[in-house]
């Protein structure tokens, strides 16, 4: 039996975890092989990894009852949606969307980030009251949760919308308080010189 190290690249660790059964390692490996494709712009590779991690969870699923695995399935929904966002297909990824947000627990933080990534994919096809209505949720709940990453995520949205709309002081106004938000919390550098810019 070939054993692959954990020196080999990660498409192929993830590939053989895949074939080879081993579920929970498949399903850690092949996210993040997606998120990895989708940051460097490989559109394609991150849809496959997506693709793919989501059939295995909802086999995995089916056949284990492991209500678990329903954090996994909205987490591969999200980014299966992102990737074919990417790749300019808009209705696949409002589609995957969709089936998925049904699937996770009403008020749960799962639906608060689907609601948000529906949101993003509305605003994409310029439905802007089906944008501004899931991110009202999204936000909704990442505030009642307390995740403030996650409500300077909407409160970008918002400005995202805003802007979209011709409400450039608002949308301003909206950045500099998720700035804010995001010091008096002290989170990293990163987080904020991603809302920064």
């Amino acid at each position: 039996e070939y054993v692959v190290s954990d020196r080999e690249p990660l498409a192929v660790r993830a590939e053989h975890a895949y074939r080879s059964g081993d579920v929970e390692t498949a399903l850690v490996l092949l996210e993040r092989l997606g998120n990895t494709a989708l940051g460097r712009g490989d559109s394609v590779v991150g849809i496959t990894a997506f693709r793919r991690g989501l059939s295995l969870a909802r086999s995995e699923l089916a056949s284990t009852g492991e209500v678990s695995l329903d954090t996994a399935i909205a987490g591969f929904s999200r980014g299966l949606a992102q990737g074919l966002l990417a790749r300019g297909d808009r209705g696949g990824a409002a589609g995957v969307l969709q089936e998925a947000v049904e699937s996770t627990e009403q008020g749960s933080i799962d639906r608060a980030r689907m609601l948000l990534a529906q949101s993003e994919v509305a605003l994409a096809r310029d439905r802007i009251p089906d944008s501004q209505r899931t991110l009202d949720g999204a936000l909704e709940l990442a505030s009642e949760h307390g995740r403030t990453p996650l409500v300077v995520a909407c409160l970008v949205q918002r400005a995202r919308i805003q802007r979209r709309t011709g409400k450039i002081p608002e949308a301003v106004r909206g950045l500099a308080d998720a700035m804010v938000l995001l010091e008096n919390n002290e989170y990293d550098a990163n987080l904020r010189v991603s809302v920064a810019l």
